[in-house]
């Protein structure tokens, strides 16, 4: 997990935001020391001024008297704006608005990403408290892949990829995507669109910030050329190439694809 994090020079509220109320008016360095002092949780929302939801949790999740009596009890909550405070931001690896992070006795416990009403974000805190993780109910809902017996939730699978992905677990999201590139099919063919833009994007992005999941993917990659090459004619397997190109960054192997098929070797 990552580190509590302690950035040298001071961090400022930047003037852009104006913070609920049940935010520390503080630094970001002494609210975080405010939480040890009185031992409690250390909760970081990361915002921006031009993102919706974080508008909307600050309009409404922020304000809510169930979520500020919670904070009131158990936790110091520091917002910080992820243009003004750059620095902060790069080292709590923020790359998403709004991320919700808790610290736990000075060590990322957890983290989420996106809008939470107040009753998901409350379900989520008192899950902290219990020593739980966000990603304990996606697993939960996704099904056992490993299960052959086992009901599979696609949704949730993708979920859980994402999940690992955010809480940089690459190796373990990598895992996830293999298995939703090779399998999700069998189990709702009605995603056969998301697998090849919304998935694909995940896959890209992950391929970009992990070089093993690359290589994993380029050799899926090379097994579907395999198959064009042994004669396959079947319009999936091409499609499967050519996104599976995309995601690994060989836009070139696509060219020269199209350059083959444009001048066949005469016999």
């Amino acid at each position: 997990m990552l580190a509590f994090v302690c950035v040298a020079t001071a961090s400022i509220f930047a003037a852009t935001l104006n913070p609920p109320d049940m935010f520390s008016k503080s630094t970001f360095e002494a609210s975080q020391a405010q939480a040890k002092t009185e031992s409690k949780l250390f909760l970081v929302d990361a915002t921006a001024t031009w993102c919706g939801p974080c508008k909307k949790m600050d309009k409404t999740t922020w304000v809510d008297d169930k979520v500020v009596a919670w904070m009131k009890q158990n936790a110091i909550a520091a917002q910080i704006d992820v243009d003004a405070q750059k620095e902060t931001a790069s080292a709590l690896k923020i790359e998403a608005m709004p991320t919700i992070i808790v610290f736990k006795d000075g060590k990322e416990h957890d983290r989420i990403v996106g809008y939470k009403s107040a009753d998901e974000l409350l379900e989520w805190l008192n899950g902290v408290l219990q020593g739980k993780h966000a990603i304990d109910k996606v697993i939960a809902d996704a099904g056992d892949r490993k299960d052959p017996a086992a009901k599979i939730n696609v949704q949730a699978r993708m979920e859980l990829a994402r999940t690992l992905a955010s809480n940089k677990k690459f190796d373990l999201a990598t895992e996830e995507f293999l298995w939703l590139w090779e399998h999700m099919l069998q189990h709702s063919n009605s995603y056969s669109g998301v697998r090849l833009s919304f998935m694909a994007s995940d896959m890209t992005k992950l391929a970009e910030q992990y070089e093993p999941a690359k290589v994993a993917f380029t050799k899926l990659r090379d097994a579907a050329r395999q198959k064009m090459d042994a004669g396959s004619k079947n319009r999936d397997v091409t499609l499967d190439w050519f996104v599976l190109c995309e995601i690994v960054g060989d836009e070139d192997a696509i060219l020269a694809w199209f350059d083959k098929a444009k001048d066949p070797p005469k016999n």
